[in-house]
């Protein structure tokens, strides 16, 4: 009896759609067709980057000097520091300990330059004599720097100035960090390691779509692509163009900012050959109103208003009138 007993099914009705059935797969197989072996990577391992653009998120700059000493901020006396590391590791293999030896970079979509900033907020900075500081909360040019990625793999940091990062060595054999060398050498050259996530997330940037839609002007202008087509090449290749033709075909924050600059300079100057009116008694209702809203205008003439209208100062001319309307009893 139990055998022939129909099973129960979802109610359905006429009209309704049919959904399709979604065919799953495993989970294992599905992560490793879509992307590949980097995706079994720990997303939190520290690796090094292969290019400039995967220079981004938490970062842990090393110095191949002895012992190895890794780039640190030094939150009680606020200045940057320099963390002598154990020998007994290979240099490779050394990861921060601490979270004043991780730098948080973070790039401005369309630009090539990076933010270096700590845990506290403060940006590293260098000035035009070299001497590199963070003590700034605020990013500007003197904040940003250009990473330069070298045929050993290791990493040189350009500031503003177009000079480099370097480690050098002061009186009673300190070591402090510069900004004013011209060339790299030993001293400028930086082992960076990087999270594998963000290395991931940096090569999928806006900046890597934009430089690849160049690829035809860089042809254009003289570039040469040699051996495979491949992506990294592209963007290898790519990144090679002087800075005067990457400005013509990559759309940046300064551009975009220069044209919205442009645009309020127009809207100023139309509404500045316009004929300002003489409201006063909006003026009043929106700067000084009594209570219920009440507005109150000045009963004297408004000839004094059509001559500084003529004059240019009509909105201090306003202020005036609406001032001898006050009456405060503290003052």
């Amino acid at each position: 009896m139990s055998e022939g007993k129909a099973k129960s099914k979802k109610l359905t009705f006429k009209g309704d759609k049919k959904v399709k059935k979604r065919k799953r797969r495993d989970d294992d197989d599905e992560e490793h067709d879509n992307h590949g072996e980097s995706s079994s990577a720990d997303p939190q391992a520290w690796v090094k980057p292969e290019q400039e653009l995967e220079v981004l998120g938490p970062t842990y700059i090393v110095h191949p000097s002895e012992p190895p000493i890794c780039i640190t901020y030094d939150s009680a006396r606020g200045r940057v520091a320099l963390h002598a590391l154990p020998t007994d590791q290979n240099i490779l293999d050394l990861t921060p300990t601490e979270i004043s030896h991780v730098w948080v970079v973070t790039r401005i979509a369309g630009s090539q330059t990076i933010n270096l900033r700590t845990a506290d907020g403060k940006f590293l900075s260098c000035d035009a004599h070299g001497i590199v500081s963070c003590d700034r909360e605020a990013r500007g040019p003197q904040e940003e720097w250009t990473p330069v990625i070298l045929p050993d793999g290791m990493v040189a940091f350009q500031n503003n100035y177009e000079k480099h990062l370097s480690v050098d060595e002061v009186a009673g054999g300190t070591l402090q960090l510069r900004g004013d060398s011209e060339n790299v050498g030993f001293a400028e050259r930086f082992h960076v390691k990087v999270q594998n996530e963000y290395k991931r997330k940096g090569v999928h940037s806006p900046i890597v779509f934009l430089s690849v839609l160049g690829l035809v002007p860089f042809l254009m202008f003289g570039g040469s692509l040699s051996g495979p087509m491949t992506w990294e090449k592209r963007v290898n290749d790519l990144y090679r163009m002087t800075s005067q033709t990457r400005q013509k075909f990559v759309i940046t924050d300064e551009s975009i900012y220069s044209a919205y600059a442009a645009g309020e300079e127009d809207r100023k100057k139309k509404e500045g050959e316009a004929v300002q009116k003489i409201d006063e008694a909006g003026s009043n209702a929106k700067f000084q109103t009594w209570g219920a809203g009440r507005s109150v205008v000045a009963s004297d003439s408004t000839v004094q208003l059509k001559r500084a209208r003529k004059e240019g100062r009509l909105s201090e001319a306003m202020l005036d009138r609406r001032a001898k309307l006050k009456s405060d009893r503290f003052c």
